[in-house]
């Protein structure tokens, strides 16, 4: 029965199929290199995963992360399809939300930074009523209840 599978090889000269093997080993080499590895699935969640952590400092520092995390969302759909044109496009995603890393840090620290002024500012406003309430309300009030009583009448009993 074995013999009856490889009859076909009878005819077939031993030079030409060591001519035709740099075909069959090239289309076995674009085969491969097709075929999605789970090596370069693990390469691309592990390049996410670093992305996402750089996400995680922005956004501890005040950045809105909210878009470029939508896009890292969908690069992990892409990479659990497995397919080679949904890997290279989550390969782009995630080389285009790793450019933004550096962007993001910035406007969060910028974002930090006019909070904390905003809230040095109203802590100083606070202070500074507080002191001129202090210093000029009991004359306020004084001025106020004279100017409500002046006409009454003061007698010595």
């Amino acid at each position: 029965m074995t013999v009856d599978r490889l009859s076909f090889l009878a005819g077939i000269s031993i030079a030409s199929l060591l001519a035709l093997s740099p075909l069959m080993l090239g289309t076995a080499a674009v085969l491969v290199r097709c075929s999605p590895s789970g090596e370069e699935q693990e390469a691309l969640r592990a390049d996410l995963v670093e992305v996402f952590l750089a996400l995680q400092s922005a956004e501890s520092r005040g950045a809105d992360i909210s878009a470029p995390l939508q896009s890292l969302n969908h690069a992990l759909a892409l990479i659990q399809d497995g397919k080679p044109e949904s890997l290279d496009q989550a390969r782009l995603i995630i080389s285009e939300v790793n450019a933004t890393v550096p962007r993001l840090l910035a406007e969060g620290d910028q974002s930090r930074l006019i909070s904390s002024v905003g809230l040095y500012s109203f802590l100083a406003s606070l202070a500074a009523v507080g002191a001129l309430s202090y210093l000029y309300l009991p004359r306020l009030i004084w001025r106020s209840w004279v100017k409500a009583k002046r006409r009454w009448e003061v007698a010595a009993s």
